[in-house]
């Protein structure tokens, strides 16, 4: 696991591991070597979900280091501020639909990230309103004219409790915040980077709509 994240952390920090614009932009040899990259984190985001916290939490940590590697990058070569929501809505994932969100798991992401980082904390908000609407249905009620089979039965017990596992993974991390901005002078802490002047104040905005 550290082996390959010392591998990939020099390609990913220079865009190496960039899906290029065009397929024609990268050779076979890179292509290669962004799929291997794709497969790993794949990988980590599948140990979040593991029944040994000597997988899960290490996963965690280094997905949050390659998500901060690849904003930085994405960042400072387009001159605009950048975070990889893509990256980390498959950790936010991750983390509320798990059935194996521990207190080793949900220890080191509250303390070590969600209490202290104000941009982790809004996309979390943001990504985990998305899982579950998307979990409901956009709440859509279940139809029910018609004979029920039994496989259809079966498919709703297992909707019905992933829609539990995530409510009740979001409360346990919704429950333990210490820390919640009253102003904006107070959105100061970010994992990725403070965000341009400009960028800042639609930050704020979106922040306080989430309060």
């Amino acid at each position: 696991m550290y082996a390959l994240y010392k591998a990939f952390i020099p390609l990913l920090s220079m865009g190496e591991l960039q899906k290029p614009k065009q397929i024609v932009d990268q050779n076979a040899a890179v292509m290669c070597l962004r799929d291997s990259y794709i497969h790993y984190v794949n990988k980590l985001s599948l140990f979040l979900n593991h029944e040994e916290p000597g997988l899960q939490v290490p996963s965690l940590n280094i997905l949050l280091d390659l998500l901060k590697i690849e904003s930085i990058y994405l960042t400072t070569s387009s001159g605009a501020y950048h975070f990889s929501n893509n990256h980390f809505y498959r950790i936010v994932e991750g983390l509320i639909d798990n059935e194996n969100f521990n207190e080793h798991l949900q220890t080191e992401f509250i303390d070590k990230y969600w209490n202290k980082y104000d941009d982790l904390r809004f996309y979390f908000l943001k990504n985990a309103a998305k899982i579950i609407n998307l979990a409901t249905n956009s709440g859509k009620p279940k139809d029910r004219s018609g004979p029920i089979s039994k496989k259809k039965r079966t498919n709703e017990r297992l909707d019905d409790n992933k829609l539990n596992n995530l409510m009740e993974n979001t409360f346990s991390i919704l429950e333990n915040l210490r820390t919640m901005p009253t102003d904006t002078s107070e959105i100061k802490d970010f994992w990725i980077g403070h965000p341009t002047p400009g960028r800042i104040k639609n930050y704020i905005l979106q922040f306080f709509s989430w309060h």
